[in-house]
């Protein structure tokens, strides 16, 4: 989806509102086509966005809806990522416990597929659990 990596480009250069607005509009047309691995992508990437701007309680909504969805179609790049980031806002919300065995989870899975991202979270687990 266009859209989506719209948002995906944004995220990367920092200017996380103008993701959600991307990824909101992504998230509204995947639900409209019903396109569940597109759907669990822009669910995840908002709640990236939200946890970068520092809205821990929305990344969490977000990211809470990705895992779900991600885990029902058998999505393991969004579930990794959707924990690492349920980690990263739960550490932002104090509850540094479950952040950390969240972002642990995140890892395993990440290694598992041999996604680049696994190697941030890692670095997020080695600086704050």
């Amino acid at each position: 989806n266009t859209l989506d990596r719209l948002g995906t480009v944004y995220t990367n250069l920092g200017e996380y509102k103008r993701a959600i607005e991307y990824q909101l509009e992504a998230l509204e047309i995947s639900r409209e086509i019903k396109n569940p691995l597109v759907e669990s992508y822009c669910l995840s990437n908002l709640g990236a966005a939200y946890a970068n701007l520092e809205e821990y309680t929305k990344a969490v909504e977000y990211e809470e809806k990705a895992l779900e969805l991600s885990r029902q179609i058998g999505e393991r790049l969004v579930e990794g990522n959707s924990l690492g980031y349920l980690g990263v806002a739960y550490h932002g919300l104090g509850e540094k416990e479950k952040a950390c065995n969240l972002l642990k989870k995140a890892v395993v899975i990440l290694k598992k597929i041999e996604s680049p991202e696994a190697e941030n979270f890692q670095k997020f687990i080695e600086k704050n659990c």
